[in-house]
């Protein structure tokens, strides 16, 4: 209290000062208001830059502005320099609604007086998008960046202006922004173009390449690229040491010291980060001893901070409660007051420290104050009271995320903790819909998809906690609403980034876009894509830095098109972002057929959830999740993966995960005798895991694969398995492409994939795939199709054809890339010395296919990175983008031999108008009671998964149940009825 009643009177004598200098000059300047503008905008910029005194700034402008209007002077360019200013001062402040709301009106009159190609424009658009990123509205400063690039370049290039610095300090607000927004890809674009130009003079540009470094340390941060964020970071001090001789440590410095000391902080460095945050606050108060500038106090403010939650991971407990005080009242200095996230992130850590220490109810209280500091309006202190965010606007969405994911799991532990304390856990799951709701706000505010996959990811455990407490509530009351919602947090992130970029694709494709600007946009992501491929393919090579210059230009353009979508056609915009309606379980369920059951699973970090759904049933199993679940899993896999037979550890793991994932929903009511097919959803470790060779009986005689009770497919999503079953659209049925390989395509994918060619197995590995056209061949035959095998099979003939076929199938080697999903490739035959005889999963995002199924008969096609709740990123995923709703994959490199067999069997049971998880368990039965021993391991038959739609083929079925059936069958039934009539007449 004394500290705020002190406070009160340095900020009194502050105005009256400045009164007193305001008075001065404005009698003296009354009949020149541009002079009395100028002099006001002159002494402010004094105190902003000199004394740090944003408030005494903020007064003489504010004044200023009240006396000239006081005169008449209308909006225009006398007033101009006194919005921006002012708006100028609320940014430092952090205050950034007002500094948006002033700079707004400064750049609407600048734009009004020169028009858009001036430099004065150019830097407002490029401040607001400073204060948009704050506020985190991220599409509108990613259009204002874009507009003060295009400006400033214009200028530039006109020959208006030689400050091309300024573009530079655009291009690093860029890197921040796609920061933010986890494209680090374009952020290190940016990156490059700025440094490129501070680089031509190391030693005079030496502070501005350090803020360089330091964002990049933080871009390597995000991508927990830990080892090149701590380079980026030393070589950031490095340069100060080596340019910065005899200079005091300054505050870009500092700030490389803060962030790195968080990076060490999260690699459990503890004594380095303490020793980094330390030398940052020595320097910070140094400062603050010449200037008390509001971006000092802040910063002191972040790194006590910082030592708080150390402290408190060290256990070192009494320092805790100094740190927390010093970060509040360098805060409330900064920021000059309580409501700022900052402030809501400081309690939150607070509170999360003495959550860690038992002390459950004092870290409701502090977490309340931190909802408190991001919601002003919010002025009660009972936790259970819920708060209507409808009502209010949340400035910081990810900080009150946190802070309300908190308060949710703290109300959990007291009704966990505490008898008769059930109402806490009611309140907790109302918080946990008000989080599902800004969770969606966040990831619509997210365009790259490495942003979206990143949310995904850090909601997850906030999910697990929401189906855990629906699942009590619906023990406690017995209520379906709640099973229902949990089982709705379950499937709510399954296969997001995919049915959203499914769905942009339909907006565009719906929307009033002008058929020329859809072209444009489509040729745009095609060179995109060939320079992504080819600038992946040199590693570093000499011309790389031009085709670089090339793909920035050219996302740039990709960029500014998609905004202008979003500006000028509301349609697309309300339909790439609206994500409509939840799809409700009953609606699901008239979709099934009664030999059909879902299995849907959740892997958390505490629990397995598995939600059953049958055409009349709904029910659950959760179990705490062993403490080996992951490792037995892709232990599993690897067993199979490597052609062992089955010995005793592999029947035990087998047995194993049956009873974890199975074994207690297989033996719920609901699973009737009618149940004959499985729809596996599968989440985390068990997108990898073929579920056909779980064992129910590891006693029988007769290996009880789960194969021979059920047939089996899967899906990603269940939003996937629903909607009207079209026919297809392709105007021929069977398209297949397939190769044995010769050297020359060999050589080339050994030198892509850094294998010798000597080490390439005559196997599926990589290898010569004698069987592959065989396969082709064959299944050609028996569907009467159309076939390119060995050299007619080529990437051309495949982007030529594919668009004309029902099915297409695919008998070739699939390379895949872990660290570069886009890239992961099916392997062509090679004609020329470039990569051109790759089909890339980057390609298929970029078609749209007519296929009612595809058969990716090539090795890893259904594997690749594993996205928590995304799924796998893989080649079958790529063409399900594209437009094919069934896909058949494969998991590992398995034999040609078997694969062929099975795929025959396969395509023979799709003839009889199987369905297609049918056709494949027949065809792997027939396979196993027919082949030796030495094949009957799973790795020869467990590889091939029946992925999205898996009912009957109705273009191969087509004579008793297709499409076919009504234009051939009506006019034979027309003719067969007036053939009776007329018998019956005669006689």
């Amino acid at each position: 209290m004394p500290f705020l009643f002190s406070l009160g009177n340095i900020i009194m004598k502050k105005s009256l000062i400045c009164w007193l200098i305001l008075h001065s000059f404005l009698t003296s300047y009354t009949q020149d208001i541009d002079t009395l503008v100028a002099t006001a905008v002159a002494r402010a910029e004094v105190l902003r830059i000199q004394e740090g005194d944003n408030a005494g700034a903020i007064e003489i402008l504010q004044q200023a502005l009240t006396e000239v209007q006081a005169q008449g002077v209308p909006d225009g360019p006398s007033l101009m320099p006194l919005y921006h200013k002012i708006g100028v001062n609320y940014y430092s402040f952090g205050k950034y609604a007002e500094a948006e709301s002033y700079l707004s009106k400064a750049l609407s009159i600048r734009e009004e007086t020169y028009g858009r190609v001036h430099v004065d424009v150019a830097k407002g658009y490029y401040v607001r998008a400073l204060v948009n990123r704050e506020l985190q509205l991220y599409d509108e400063a990613q259009k204002d960046l874009e507009t003060a690039i295009s400006s400033m370049e214009k200028v530039l290039e006109l020959g208006r202006s030689k400050e091309d610095y300024r573009l530079i300090w655009m291009f690093e607000e860029c890197i921040s922004l796609q920061a933010v927004l986890k494209n680090n890809t374009l952020a290190l674009q940016y990156w490059e173009r700025a440094y490129d130009y501070y680089a031509q003079n190391e030693e005079a540009n030496f502070q501005d390449i350090i803020i360089l470094y330091d964002l990049k340390g933080l871009i390597y941060y995000n991508q927990q690229k830990y080892d090149l964020s701590e380079d980026a970071y030393n070589y950031a001090i490095q340069l100060f040491e080596q340019y910065g001789q005899g200079e005091n440590l300054s505050v870009p410095v500092a700030t490389v010291y803060s962030h790195f000391g968080i990076m060490q902080f999260q690699r459990g460095k503890y004594v380095e980060a303490t020793r980094n945050y330390e030398i940052a606050r020595g320097v910070f108060e140094n400062l603050l001893q010449e200037q008390r500038s509001p971006w000092i106090y802040q910063n002191l403010g972040v790194v006590h901070a910082n030592l708080l939650e150390l402290s408190g991971k060290l256990g070192q407990y009494d320092q805790v409660d100094q740190h927390f005080n010093k970060a509040l009242e360098y805060y409330l200095q900064g920021y000059e007051t309580f409501y700022h996230p900052n402030v809501a992130t400081l309690y939150r850590d607070y509170a999360q420290l003495e959550a860690d220490r038992g002390n459950t109810r004092v870290a409701l209280a502090l977490n309340q104050k931190s909802i408190q500091a991001l919601i002003p309006d919010v002025k009660t202190e009972d936790p259970l009271r819920l708060v209507d965010l409808s009502k209010y606007v949340i400035k910081d969405k990810i900080a009150c995320l946190e802070s309300l994911r908190q308060r949710a799991k703290l109300l959990m532990d007291i009704s966990e903790q505490e008898s008769g304390a059930e109402e806490y856990l009611a309140s907790a799951f109302q918080n946990y819909l008000t989080l599902d709701t800004i969770i969606t706000q966040v990831r619509q505010s997210y365009n790259a998809a490495g942003s979206q996959f990143d949310l995904i990811e850090q909601s997850y455990p906030i999910y697990e906690r929401a189906i855990e407490a629906s699942l009590l509530l619906y023990e406690r009351e017995e209520e379906q609403a709640y099973l229902e919602t949990a089982y709705y947090f379950a499937a709510r992130n399954k296969a997001l980034v995919l049915l959203g970029g499914m769905q942009e694709q339909q907006a565009r494709t719906d929307s009033a876009i002008p058929a020329e600007l859809k072209e444009q946009e489509r040729n745009l992501k095609k060179s995109i894509l060939r320079l992504e491929s080819r600038l992946y393919d040199l590693q570093g090579e000499g011309e790389s830095a031009v085709l670089k210059d090339s793909l920035f230009n050219l996302q740039r353009e990709h960029q500014k098109l998609i905004s202008r979508f979003e500006t000028e056609f509301p349609d697309y915009y309300a339909s790439k972002y609206g994500f409509g309606q939840e799809l409700k379980l009953s609606d699901f369920q008239r979709q099934l057929k009664w030999e059909t059951a879902v299995v849907e699973y959740f892997v958390g970090e505490e629990y397995l959830f598995s939600f059953v759904i049958t055409k009349e049933g709904f029910d659950y199993r959760k179990i705490a999740k062993p403490a080996n679940f992951e490792e037995l899993a892709w232990r599993f896999r690897e067993q199979i993966q490597a052609q062992e037979n089955w010995n005793e550890a592999a029947l035990g793991a087998s047995h194993q995960l049956y009873q974890w994932l199975l074994s207690r929903v297989l033996s719920r009511p609901i699973i009737t005798d009618d149940v004959k097919h499985l729809v596996i959803i599968p989440d985390g470790v068990l997108m990898q895991l073929p579920f056909d060779v779980l064992i129910e009986d590891p006693a029988s005689s007769q290996l009880s694969y789960l194969l021979r009770r059920y047939a089996i497919s899967y899906a990603y999503s269940n939003r996937l398995l629903t909607g009207e079953k079209l026919g297809t659209s392709a105007s021929s049925t069977f398209a297949g492409f397939g190769l044995e390989y010769d050297d020359y395509t060999l050589a080339g994918l050994s030198a892509y994939t850094e294998i010798e060619t000597s080490n390439l197995a005559d196997a599926r590995a990589l290898g010569k795939l004698q069987y592959s056209d065989d396969e082709i061949q064959e299944i050609a035959t028996l569907l009467s199709g159309d076939q390119w095998i060995n050299t007619n099979a080529t990437k051309t003939s495949f982007l030529e054809n594919a668009d004309q076929y029902a099915i297409l199938h695919l008998a070739m080697h699939g390379v895949l890339n872990e660290e570069s999903p886009m890239n992961s490739a099916l392997v062509f035959t090679r004609q020329n010395d470039s990569t051109e005889y790759l089909l890339r999963a980057g390609d298929l995002y970029n078609m749209k296919l007519k296929a009612d199924m595809t058969v990716l008969s090539a090795c890893n096609t259904g594997a690749g990175t594993l996205q928590k709740g995304e799924g796998v990123r893989s080649l079958a995923r790529a063409f399900s983008y594209a437009g094919c709703p069934s896909l058949i994959a494969s998991l590992w490199n398995a034999s040609d031999r078997s694969t062929k067999d099975i795929l025959i069997l396969f395509y023979e049971n799709l003839k009889e108008g199987m369905s297609k998880h049918e056709a494949m368990r027949r065809a792997k039965l027939a396979y196993l009671d027919s082949s030796p021993p030495a094949y009957q391991s799973p790795y020869y038959w467990s590889h091939l998964s029946v992925i999205g739609d898996s009912s009957e083929l109705e273009v191969l079925s087509g004579s008793r149940f297709g499409r076919f059936a009504l234009p051939i069958g009506l006019p034979l039934l027309i003719l067969g009825g007036l053939f009776l009539w007329y018998r019956r007449k005669s006689r």
